[in-house]
């Protein structure tokens, strides 16, 4: 049960970190228009 729980946090963890990046992403591409998604990425 304990690793189901650790694992289930670190899921729910990495998906909200990704989300968020995925966001600034989002707002940074709004902003300039002229950027480049991969130079970003790296």
């Amino acid at each position: 049960l304990v690793i189901g729980i650790v694992c289930g946090v670190v899921f729910g963890a990495a998906f909200l970190a990704t989300l968020a990046l995925y966001l600034v992403q989002r707002k940074k591409l709004k902003k300039q228009h002229k950027a480049v998604p991969t130079v970003e990425m790296r």
